[in-house]
């Protein structure tokens, strides 16, 4: 594997670590120390604006997955996902590495395409025991449909039943105008 595209992978999944808000290295979160290992080894000023702020932007979508699904699934769900600006999810890293999660994730995503997010306080948060799961959250609140399905279909199950088929609607709406 290419070192920029080792680079833009690592740190791709370090921005989407950073989901759940403010986050110090005395959380003991391992992913933390991952990454200011990373960067001590020289991954340098690369790494260092993801460390800087330790917050990301609120998502409109978040998928729950797990390496065990078939890659013809995680593929599908990386592009949708991506397609409507959301983010995908794992509980831990494989190996309990960054760099073999990295290679992974690059073997799914290519070069330039989405990539996974790993933070296992947000299974705690939405109640995930399975994947995959669908979230959207919205304000204080949130809608969840778990099962094999596509985007589509879970964003129209959330519209016909969910608390907040609005948001749902507009990730619908989002998703089949990139997908004509």
């Amino acid at each position: 594997m290419e070192e920029t595209q080792l680079l833009r992978t690592i740190i791709f999944l370090l921005s989407l670590l950073l989901f759940s808000g403010p986050v110090s290295a005395q959380d003991g979160d391992a992913w933390l120390r991952e990454a200011l290992k990373l960067k001590q080894e020289g991954w340098g000023d690369r790494v260092s604006p993801v460390l800087g702020d330790m917050r990301r932007p609120a998502t409109p979508l978040i998928a729950f997955v797990s390496f065990s699904m078939p890659e013809k699934s995680l593929k599908a769900i990386l592009e949708q996902v991506d397609s409507v600006g959301g983010a995908v999810v794992l509980r831990g890293l494989v190996n309990n590495s960054f760099r073999d999660t990295a290679a992974v994730v690059a073997g799914l995503a290519g070069e330039n395409g989405p990539g996974f997010g790993v933070d296992p306080r947000l299974f705690d948060k939405y109640g995930v025991t399975g994947v995959p799961v669908f979230v959207v959250p919205v304000g204080d609140g949130f809608d969840k449909i778990g099962g094999n399905m596509s985007l589509g279909a879970a964003l129209e199950a959330m519209v016909n039943e969910g608390e907040h088929p609005e948001a749902a609607r507009r990730l619908l709406e989002k998703l089949r105008g990139v997908s004509r």
